[in-house]
């Protein structure tokens, strides 16, 4: 009887989990079509889905639920990349701001000024939207005047657009400090930028950052604010910057790639307006969170506040890392409440996954391995204070207990996991990058220099029902490994 309680309830949970997926893609669906001319072929196939989708507060069936998610999700992922290609197919890269008898800027034609926006490599009208709506919808300020926003190509371009502008007004020539976790191919330019003026760091030592900052007056820092290593570190980034704030009489800036915490990590309050000599520069990959798991293009974005940070402008475009004009129309429109909850469901099974494999280990039950890393858990270096987050990433790390011997079991432990997921009927994939729908497990950083290799596990958004079928999976796998 206990049981059947157990199964009702999560039954229902996996509903109301399910649910709240389509009402996701409702949302999206719903700004596409307001972003498309009303003619747009897709209209109707638009119109089709979101009816559809209006019906899954009624629908009971969790496996039509789950059909409708992911139809839901292949659907917008065709059709925002169609509908991009068609708003820029009559359009040129290199427009033309007169003409004689041909017009070559397609529906830019009167819009185009030579030396500023006739050269899509240097500066396009397409971004400015999605610019002005992530600086109104993600990032937490009293104010956001003053604060500078660029789409780039990546979130490595961003990266080498900073190390760029850095170099140029000399930030790199005094002591430049860097995180010794710092995303390993990152950590790699930044490295060798720095040369022999770098000093590398202990993430979770904060103690001995502010005495390095005090002694050495630094002039750029370089730090994740949770790093994508196989110690998934996080600084204690609301400590350092309070010392920064009140210390720093030199200028310096602060570089912060903020990619695994996105929006739920915000630095903008903490300095604002405190001190004229620090310059705040954040960067991020948009294909993670900002995609809302559909993955179509790569994209980056670097946020900026301090004296001089508008000069990143001139420094993308020289770099020539600024977005095209068709991944700009392919992104989702910033909305900050979707993306909450989309990230809170994350939360939510990232640490239900790390809670279940930890006890799961110290049961003595997956002999191969020695522990869990997620920054979630109280055994992590850096619970003190990440404690208090509201969202501690979606990445989680299964160490072995013989580290030499990782990538070789991570590779067979990802392998025979895929294969019983088949067996199974269990949504698991083998592949890079996170913030998608389905869980994907990977060997990061496994042919560097700059990173330690691991097993990686990036949890998506499954239902209660669905999360516990992988996670009996990964325990099984664990168990035989």
């Amino acid at each position: 009887m206990k049981h059947n309680e157990e199964s009702s309830d999560l039954a229902s949970q996996a509903r109301t989990d399910l649910r709240e997926d389509c009402a996701e893609k409702y949302t999206l669906f719903v700004s596409l079509q307001k972003s498309l001319p009303r003619r747009d072929p897709s209209q109707k196939i638009i119109s089709s889905m979101l009816t559809r989708l209006s019906k899954a507060n009624r629908t009971t069936n969790v496996s039509t639920l789950r059909k409708l998610k992911r139809g839901a999700l292949m659907l917008y992922r065709t059709i925002i990349i169609e509908s991009a290609g068609r708003i820029v197919a009559p359009n040129w890269q290199s427009p033309s701001a007169l003409h004689s008898i041909h017009d070559e800027a397609g529906n830019e034609s009167g819009t185009i000024t030579m030396t500023m926006n006739d050269y899509k490599r240097d500066y396009h009208r397409d971004a400015i939207p999605y610019e002005q709506a992530f600086r109104k919808a993600y990032i937490d300020g009293l104010v956001t005047m003053g604060v500078h926003v660029y789409l780039v190509s990546s979130g490595m371009a961003g990266l080498t657009t900073i190390l760029s502008y850095l170099q140029g007004e000399k930030f790199m020539q005094g002591t430049v400090i860097v995180g010794e976790n710092t995303y390993f191919q990152g950590k790699g330019l930044i490295l060798a930028a720095s040369g022999p003026r770098a000093t590398l760091v202990p993430e979770t030592d904060t103690t001995g950052i502010l005495l390095l900052i005090k002694k050495k007056k630094p002039t750029a820092i370089f730090l994740d604010s949770l790093t994508n290593s196989a110690t998934m570190e996080a600084p204690d980034l609301p400590t350092i910057l309070d010392y920064l704030v009140k210390h720093t009489r030199h200028d310096m800036a602060l570089v912060i790639g903020n990619t695994a915490l996105s929006i739920a990590w915000q630095p903008l309050r903490l300095i604002l307006g405190r001190n004229r000599h620090l310059r705040l520069v954040v960067y991020e990959s948009l294909i993670k969170f900002h995609e809302f798991g559909t993955d179509r293009v790569t994209a980056g974005v670097i946020w900026a506040y301090g004296p001089g940070t508008e000069k990143l402008f001139d420094y993308r475009k020289n770099c020539g890392t600024n977005i095209t004009d068709f991944s700009a129309h392919c992104l989702p429109m910033p909305n900050r409440q979707l993306l909450e909850i989309r990230m809170n469901r994350m939360h939510r099974n990232a640490h239900y996954l790390a809670d279940r494999l930890e006890s799961f280990i110290s049961s003595g039950h997956a002999p191969a391995f020695s522990g869990v890393v997620y920054p979630g858990l109280p055994t992590h270096p850096s619970y003190a204070w990440t404690k208090n987050y509201h969202f501690h990433g979606c990445l989680i790390a299964l160490r072995y207990k013989n580290q030499k011997a990782t990538i070789n079991a991570a590779r067979s432990f990802i392998r025979r996991a895929i294969k019983d997921a088949q067996r199974r009927n269990v949504p698991l994939v083998a592949g890079t990058s996170f913030g998608f729908d389905t869980t994907r497990l990977y060997l990061t950083a496994s042919n560097t220099d700059y990173g330690e290799p691991f097993l990686r596990i990036a949890v998506g958004t499954e239902d209660v029902e669905q999360l516990d079928s992988v996670v009996a999976l990964i325990e099984d796998m664990m168990e035989k490994n």
